[in-house]
């Protein structure tokens, strides 16, 4: 789930930035983007939209994830019955207010991963692939930020700390493991 997250935050960065003049694109990268709550719903909504029309959100893996019930359930009373300005008028009621819950599901960029409270967040997020490759590269990167701390630290010296490739076999699915070897 954390991984599938940190992906969508990248995947909201990049096309932030993607939407930026190219004088604005040549100033920062697209992880130094910072969303606000509102660009972040929209972008959210956006995304949405895009995965259902490819098909990448289908009725198939809904029904399969069944911690997506009450989101999907959400997600289809969230559908107001439009109706059109000049029978509004005539029934004497004002224009729909935009509801504040998305507003307020969204959290700046800033924050570590903010709780989803948007169900189409929420599919979106289940909807990311996360392969063996994506797990290796986050085992590798937690690696060498061990190592960076206890070279920082100075009580070891950096000819005898190493970081050893994976052995064989690829990510264990039997729980997380350190194997710390002294030679």
């Amino acid at each position: 789930d954390g991984l599938q997250r940190v992906f969508l935050e990248k995947r909201l960065q990049t096309r932030e930035w993607q939407s930026l003049r190219k004088s604005q694109q040549a100033t920062m990268t697209p992880e130094q983007v910072t969303l606000t709550p509102s660009e972040r719903a929209d972008l959210v909504k956006k995304l949405y939209n895009e995965a259902w029309a490819k098909g990448q959100i289908t009725p198939a893996m809904l029904a399969a994830n069944t911690n997506l019930v009450a989101a999907v359930a959400q997600i289809k009373s969230e559908t107001p019955r439009i109706e059109k300005g000049a029978t509004m008028l005539m029934k004497g009621t004002t224009l729909p207010a935009q509801s504040g819950s998305q507003a307020a599901a969204a959290a700046p960029a800033s924050a570590k991963l903010p709780p989803i409270t948007d169900p189409k967040e929420a599919v979106l997020v289940a909807s990311i692939p996360v392969t063996d490759n994506d797990f290796e590269a986050l085992v590798a990167e937690r690696a060498r930020a061990v190592r960076a701390y206890i070279l920082a630290t100075g009580k070891v010296d950096a000819k005898r700390l190493f970081v050893a490739e994976n052995q064989t076999g690829g990510v264990r699915s039997d729980g997380s493991r350190v194997y710390l070897q002294f030679r």
